[in-house]
């Protein structure tokens, strides 16, 4: 990763890659890219879910600044686990 991306238009990071090109074969772009975005946020969105309510779809309000304050009731050292693969 070379640079964090502009959120606004769909990019996250920028990424440089190496002279393998063996790694690549795991990169996802577009549609793919698209569609696993959608996954993960809404297995964010679940595991953001207070024990037994049932998640609320976006409404379009205003995004928060600092999610980890906005959900302090969330188990973020589990969730961190899940995201980075260290469960």
């Amino acid at each position: 990763v070379v640079s964090r991306g502009d959120v606004g238009r769909g990019v996250l990071y920028t990424v440089q890659p190496d002279d393998d090109p063996a790694w690549r074969q795991n990169l996802l772009a577009g549609t793919a890219a698209r569609v696993w975005m959608l996954r993960e946020l809404e297995w964010l969105q679940e595991a953001l879910t207070p024990a037994g309510q049932a998640p609320a779809l976006a409404d379009g309000g205003v995004p928060v600044g600092d999610l980890v304050q906005a959900c302090p009731d969330a188990d973020w050292d589990n969730l961190w686990a899940q995201v980075w693969l260290e469960a």
